[in-house]
């Protein structure tokens, strides 16, 4: 889709979403940098994000030295949106103690100081982007900030948490990173009504939406596809297309419901999740923790393409499905005392390797 496309923006998260993807061999990761990035798009950080300029540094620094020329980094090629929000690490410090504080009712959150940020975005007393245009003065906001953080944290005792080095810190990045706050807003709309293709990049799944996802097992923005236009500013009118992405099984990295998540069978489970060392294992690509694995929720998947309204679906790593004896299906769910349980259609499978097909014809019959 990239490759279709003249720019590519995120719309929303931050570097809590980890994005693998493989190209001719080799493995690239992303956190914040659309995945755009690898086919020479322009890239747009839209408002609707929460960014760690530490984290985006160090992601310029990690392409480049994987071969990537510096000069595909420069501020015409990556945008920042004004109104994004900053990432402090007393926000990771904020985000870990509410984590250890449910006790027996975690969310599973990758403390990478997503929800903290968002809070203080809807607080009004977060740090946007724009604010980096000034170093300086960035600089005395984020001490203000952190010593705010620190003192929510442990009263009067820093813990060895030195708001004046944050500060001097991130007066640095403001100064490494100013040049690339723009507006984007001004900039995608433009380009639209030029005629160029934008295409949109999400981060997390539909079931982790703040709004519509399994609350309060949920990421702290909105994910679905009608958050791409108020995340990146630009009218909705702009949308030609929305294509949905799934796999042919269900994963979830965290905690929360997953009526179809396998349990009782580790030979199944390891079959799905696969090897680390090989394309689409099933570990975080953020926290390199397992992915909870099970068989396709089609309830959940009809909700997601209603509350998206997608034009097309891609359900991906069909060849996983190889091998197995036989395949299940979730169709609906049955209520029971203790929750839901999912009922299964259940398919005849296929041994042969389907990795190499590409169209419909290449695929065994059942």
């Amino acid at each position: 889709l990239a490759a279709q496309a003249d720019i590519v923006a995120r719309y929303g998260g931050g570097a809590n979403a980890g994005h693998t993807v493989w190209v001719d061999g080799v493995k690239y990761v992303m956190h914040l940098l659309p995945s755009g990035l690898l086919r020479g798009n322009t890239c747009v950080l839209g408002a609707g994000m929460v960014i760690d300029p530490k984290q985006l540094l160090e992601e310029i620094a990690y392409f480049t030295q994987n071969g990537m020329s510096i000069s595909n980094f420069a501020p015409e090629y990556i945008k920042i949106s004004p109104a994004a929000h900053i990432v402090l690490p007393t926000h990771k410090a904020l985000d870990a103690a509410y984590e250890k504080s449910r006790v027996g009712n975690t969310i599973g959150t990758t403390k990478r100081g997503i929800g903290p940020a968002y809070a203080d975005k809807a607080r009004r007393r977060g740090l946007r982007a724009e604010m980096m245009l000034d170093p300086k003065k960035f600089g005395e906001q984020v001490y203000s900030l952190a010593l705010t953080h620190i003192i929510e944290l442990y009263g009067d005792k820093p813990n060895g948490i030195s708001p004046l080095e944050i500060s001097l810190e991130y007066k640095e990045y403001a100064r490494l990173l100013a040049d690339y706050v723009q507006d984007t807003s001004l900039y995608l709309h433009q380009s639209l009504k030029d005629g160029k293709i934008v295409l949109a990049e999400g981060a997390q799944g539909t079931l982790l939406d703040v709004d519509h996802g399994g609350y309060p097992f949920v990421t702290s923005s909105s994910t679905v596809a009608g958050a791409a236009a108020t995340g990146l500013g630009v009218s909705p009118k702009f949308i030609s297309s929305i294509i949905g992405v799934a796999k042919c099984f269900q994963t979830r990295v965290g905690e929360g419901p997953m009526p179809t998540e396998i349990l009782d069978n580790d030979e199944l489970v390891n079959h799905f999740r696969g090897d680390r060392a090989k394309p689409g294992a099933e570990f975080g690509a953020t926290t390199g923790r397992p992915r909870r694995v099970g068989w396709l929720d089609l309830p959940a998947l009809r909700y997601a393409v209603r509350i998206n309204g997608l034009d097309k679906l891609v359900l991906t790593k069909l060849d996983v499905l190889s091998g197995l004896p036989s395949i299940k299906l979730c169709v609906e769910y049955e209520n029971r005392q203790n929750g839901v349980a999912a009922l299964y259609e259940e398919l005849v499978a296929w041994s042969e390797d389907i990795s190499h097909a590409r169209e419909f014809k290449d695929l065994p019959a059942c």
